[in-house]
């Protein structure tokens, strides 16, 4: 099943659900004590215990393109209240909505949609919900890990760290994990809209903000070393160039991947490397990569087998 039965599913008793028993007044909206925070908006404060998020003042927000994936064998356009939540909260953030699927929780469906996002120019982050749990059908990390050329251990962690305040020790059973591959972040949460709240309001909504410091994932995506003394690092006002609209625009809209890179190199190999047209998010995106010469390792191998 993919809507996750782990902490925030839509099946349990899920704390940031609204169907719980909470006051409610005469015009249906809920009532919380006087001086409580309310969690149910997209711009409502993040969970007890953060720290208010730290911005560079008058600097200009990068919008990034975000596409939006929900995995369920349940779920439909019509009740899919997590996707419509993520949705929201990209355009909300002012990001922009690049791409938005619905598929059920198999492993090769959600591999093959995500490569695609993955080599896409038009994709710089994907969000996940679902398929993160532990019944016979989860299968969304199983499905994302493989994929990705280093592992952002820390989502996880503090996803859990915040969600064992919300609904205590049943939140070992959520395996909501993230990464990077091909400069595009891939951040997996389960399926229930409180679940995705929580990793909104408290994790993604600063991280993938260009002006949140000390450091956030925009300037990774940029090809940019956060920490890096040379590059836009928070701390550093040496740098003009990487804090200017221009240039920010100018390296989120380079390639994500590294085709120049890889075809000096195999130049200098021998061989080659030439990107193939992008067909567009729901078409076939293909690359070729560096390779030396058939005749070389033909060549290579003979010798090989000669020697002793």
């Amino acid at each position: 099943m993919a809507v996750d039965t782990a902490p925030h599913s839509a099946n349990s008793a899920e704390p940031h659900s609204a169907s719980s028993a909470e006051p409610r007044s005469a015009s249906g909206r809920a009532e919380l004590p006087e001086g409580s925070a309310k969690t149910d908006g997209l711009n409502s404060p993040k969970p007890d215990g953060l720290s208010p998020p730290k911005t560079e003042p008058g600097e200009p927000a990068v919008a990034l393109n975000i596409a939006v994936l929900t995995v369920s064998d349940t779920r439909t356009r019509d009740n899919d209240t997590s996707g419509d939540f993520l949705a929201d909260a990209v355009a909300e953030a002012g990001h922009k909505l690049a791409d938005r699927a619905l598929i059920a929780d198999d492993v090769y469906r959600i591999r093959a949609l995500l490569s695609q996002w993955i080599a896409s120019e038009q994709v710089q982050v994907a969000l996940v919900t679902g398929g993160t749990g532990f019944s016979g059908r989860d299968s969304t990390p199983e499905a994302v890990r493989p994929l990705l050329d280093k592992h952002i251990d820390g989502f996880g962690e503090v996803f859990r760290s915040l969600s064992l305040r919300e609904i205590g020790s049943s939140t070992l059973q959520s395996r909501a994990c993230a990464g990077l591959a091909n400069r595009t972040a891939v951040f997996c949460m389960p399926g229930s809209t409180g679940a995705c709240r929580t990793a909104w309001q408290g994790i993604l909504r600063d991280q993938l903000d260009s002006r949140h410091r000390p450091c956030n994932f925009v300037a990774v995506l940029q090809g940019r070393n956060p920490h890096s003394a040379s590059s836009a690092e928070p701390h550093s006002a040496s740098s003009a160039e990487p804090h200017s609209a221009s240039g920010r625009a100018a390296r989120l809209n380079s390639p994500k991947t590294e085709l120049a890179e890889a075809s000096a190199s195999g130049e200098r190999q021998g061989g080659s490397a030439e990107p193939v047209e992008d067909r567009g998010l729901r078409g076939s995106t293909e690359f070729t990569s560096a390779t030396a010469p058939r005749d070389s390792l033909r060549a290579g191998s003979a010798t090989r087998a000669a020697e002793p």
